[in-house]
């Protein structure tokens, strides 16, 4: 399975046991190929790597190793092994959520917060602040410790 190494397309892998040749483009892809190469399920290219011999030899290595294969079979058969099926368990919380109109002691506290406290902005602008002033006062200590060099204005003549 070649893949960007995304979240579902990682869990779909993992569903039919098969092992994968990560390529990650962004943000949590890269988290996600590492996780899948520690399991030993997987082996990660970075996109500037990619060419037709190190993506042949990437494909070869997970389908040519049975280590690999053995491992994302157990590893499907644990993801297979709940007590219910996902599509069950989604209809059971999208009605769950109906029958008692939205489950509000189930929301996230931040929905209640202003994006200044959900995000510290407060906080991050006095970071922001205090590092300025250290900086304008580091600025001013150097500037009356520190020799300014002499700026003599030269005269040439024209001729």
């Amino acid at each position: 399975f070649i893949s960007h190494g995304g979240l579902l397309s990682t869990q779909e892998a993992t569903w039919h046991g098969v092992p994968v040749v990560a390529v990650p483009f962004f943000v949590d892809q890269y988290a996600n190929a590492d996780k899948l190469v520690r399991a030993g399920v997987a082996t990660k290219l970075l996109p500037k790597d990619v060419d037709e011999k190190t993506l042949k030899e990437a494909i070869l290595k997970v389908v040519e190793d049975p280590s690999c294969r053995s491992k994302m079979k157990e590893r499907s058969y644990h993801f297979k092994g709940q007590p219910d099926h996902p599509l069950d368990r989604a209809i059971f919380w999208i009605d769950k959520v109906l029958e008692n109109k939205g489950l509000a002691y189930l929301r996230s506290p931040t929905l209640q917060m202003s994006v200044i406290k959900t995000y510290n902005l407060d906080l991050l602008g006095a970071v922001a602040l205090a590092a300025f002033l250290f900086y304008v006062m580091l600025g001013k200590i150097l500037g009356c410790v520190a020799p300014k060099p002499n700026k003599r204005k030269t005269k040439s003549k024209t001729t």
